[in-house]
């Protein structure tokens, strides 16, 4: 019982350590402020990645063109991943009709996000690269203000914005998805104002094309992956909590576990690749600092919260009769089950930390599978 109590009390502890640290850092940490005024507009290449979004592609050529921003300076490239609907034909009538210069490549066959991104990258005529999805809506200055940064200083490689969900109905999955945003930009700010961050918001991210390596088409998160191409090329990646974007969240919770799995299982891949980093001298804090508690957040917390959990129900078990322990164990259940659930009634901290230990957990679990390649989660159409 004592070892139970030990390796209980450490893996609690441990827990405690890590995101006391970070909720410290969210506090009363400094955040990184990047300016928001361009020195000018330049012209921007614009990559967006699309299978079988016939129902939102013209929408989001739309957006593009009515934002803050001279379409005479934007190249947009849609890269279609083998399209089954009829996304690449209204994407040209839409690039047409909105006077953007655009072009459609057309895969053979599906290549996955990974691929799509080193081809478009190869059709790229401008230095700054945007890379956006096809389902998302940016803010009318998202453009300006994200160009703004890289424009600004020579020395950041990427930047990405901030995700603004937008929720239709109330229910489990988007009670879990409120807090986790609220605290998720407030880290990523505070690791870019000690040198960079690697979370990043994949539908948005402006990045230099001579701070971008060809991905591996088969491992890691495309976001991920070109913040640490950046970091790894001598830039630092940024968080622009002042470019928003637009994002639907899905309301069933099966549909966020596929998405969320998929994504941690990505993003614990590209951390993973990063091991060398780990306290690199030239990487600053990024190496010191930054990667090893992104690296004990995403492969040891999960698994020590687990284990936590488990031993406080086996301590409470064997401490009290067999009568009491049964009904212990069955009371520990049922409150572990109501914490997961408030967040259909309640925004609170706890579910949502809760659930993301599972997601990261189950991510572990699945990065022995190919994940390069899935299908969209079913979410309401933006009006």
């Amino acid at each position: 019982m004592f070892l139970l109590f030990l390796i209980g009390g450490f893996s609690l502890g441990f827990c405690l350590l890590i995101y006391g640290i970070y909720i410290l850092a969210v506090i009363w940490g400094k955040k990184y402020l990047p300016p928001d005024e361009l020195q000018g507009y330049i012209p921007i290449s614009v990559l967006i990645p699309a299978r079988n979004e016939e129902r939102v592609i013209e929408r989001k050529i739309k957006n593009l063109a009515e934002v803050d921003y001279p379409r005479e300076l934007l190249q947009v490239v849609i890269i279609d991943d083998a399209s089954t609907d009829q996304t690449r034909k209204i994407a040209q009538d839409a690039l047409a009709r909105y006077q953007l210069r655009g072009t459609v490549i057309t895969n053979d066959t599906r290549k996955g996000t990974n691929y799509n991104y080193n081809e478009g990258m190869k059709h790229a005529l401008h230095e700054i690269v945007i890379t956006t999805d096809a389902d998302v809506i940016l803010e009318d200055q998202a453009l300006k203000r994200i160009v703004a940064v890289l424009q600004n200083d020579e020395r950041i490689g990427a930047a990405c914005g901030e995700l603004v969900p937008l929720i239709d109905a109330s229910s489990l999955s988007t009670g879990v998805e409120k807090p986790y945003r609220q605290i998720f930009g407030k880290i990523c700010s505070w690791e870019s104002a000690l040198h960079s961050t690697f979370c990043f918001n994949g539908p948005l991210i402006a990045l230099r094309k001579q701070a971008y390596s060809p991905m591996d088409p088969h491992r890691g998160a495309s976001d991920a992956n070109m913040a640490l191409s950046a970091i790894r090329n001598g830039y630092q990646a940024k968080y622009i909590s002042s470019a928003k974007f637009f994002e639907w969240i899905p309301t069933s919770l099966s549909q966020q576990r596929r998405q969320k799995v998929r994504r941690a299982a990505r993003l614990l891949e590209s951390t993973w690749s990063a091991r060398h980093m780990l306290l690199s001298r030239k990487l600053g804090k990024f190496g010191s600092i930054v990667l090893p508690l992104r690296m004990a957040m995403f492969f040891l917390v999960p698994s020590l919260c687990g284990i936590s959990i488990l031993c406080l129900g086996l301590l409470g078990f064997f401490w009290l009769s067999a009568s009491a322990g049964m009904v212990w164990g069955g009371l520990y259940l049922l409150s572990l089950a109501g914490v997961a659930a408030l967040g259909a009634i309640w925004n609170n901290f706890l579910t949502s930390f809760l659930w993301h230990q599972y997601y990261l957990l189950a991510g572990l679990v699945s990065m022995v599978k190919p994940m390069y390649i899935w299908e969209s989660v079913d979410r309401a159409a933006l009006p």
